[in-house]
């Protein structure tokens, strides 16, 4: 694996809507169907399936996103 490589797969992440109604970034490259897991803000919430409704009306996390901006 190349650095560069190596670099993108640190920073892998992906947004979902949670259990807490807020969409909120997580590491890796996808939802596994976890039932829990920790977001990148530090935040334990419940995953599930989301509706459309649910991606359209979740706000997207302030904190996750500051932090993910901030390691780029």
């Amino acid at each position: 694996m190349s650095a560069s490589d190596e670099r993108t797969a640190v920073h892998r992440h992906f947004w979902r809507p949670a259990g807490d109604t807020i969409r909120h970034a997580f590491r890796g490259r996808r939802w596994e169907h976890e039932e829990r897991a920790t977001s990148v803000c530090g935040r334990d919430v419940a995953l599930g399936a989301a509706t459309e409704y649910d991606w359209i009306v979740a706000p997207t996390c302030p904190v996750c996103y500051r932090i993910l901006k901030d390691e780029c």
